[in-house]
């Protein structure tokens, strides 16, 4: 796997597993920290140590620091970066200094049955995000929350299909 796709399936596994929490909290603001994204952002998680240096120098990382896999952003960070672009894209809103939840549009693509499907993309990724050490799970993680982001742009620019 290129590392631009490994870097885009944990933005995607990221995503999958806010959209989750949010919704399976909802209509209660959360406060979304990388601990509460549970074992299977751990997953995503490495600490690093003189070997993780010896093989990728160039990562800049600290023995004994945890990051991102295969990067040298710490997870407190890489959450709260994913959470911006979820913002800015309109796909959550921040209440208050830290607190999130879903947007209406959002929560409507969440609920809707995709063509071809027999579930609700909610029902969908809360299944896939229990076993997200599994490779099948992470494809359909990332499909699925391809689709929510392709669902919500036609949502946002009012074109459908």
């Amino acid at each position: 796997m290129a590392r631009g796709d490994k870097h885009l399936e944990y933005f995607n596994i990221t995503v999958g597993l806010i959209f989750d929490y949010l919704i399976s909290n909802f209509p209660i603001t959360q406060d979304i920290r990388p601990d509460v994204l549970g074992e299977p952002f751990e997953k995503l998680v490495i600490v690093a140590s003189e070997e993780t240096q010896r093989q990728k120098p160039n990562l800049r990382q600290q023995v004994g620091e945890r990051y991102i896999e295969g990067s040298n952003i710490p997870p407190r960070i890489y959450v709260e970066q994913v959470l911006d672009w979820l913002e800015h894209e309109g796909f959550i809103y921040k209440a208050g200094a830290k607190d999130y939840q879903l947007t209406r549009e959002t929560l409507t693509i969440l609920n809707s049955v995709p063509e071809g499907l027999q579930e609700k993309f909610s029902d969908r990724l809360s299944q896939a995000v229990g076993d997200v050490a599994n490779m099948g799970m992470r494809t359909v993680i990332s499909e699925t929350v391809g689709q929510i982001i392709g669902a919500a742009a036609r949502s946002f620019t009012g074109h459908s299909g």
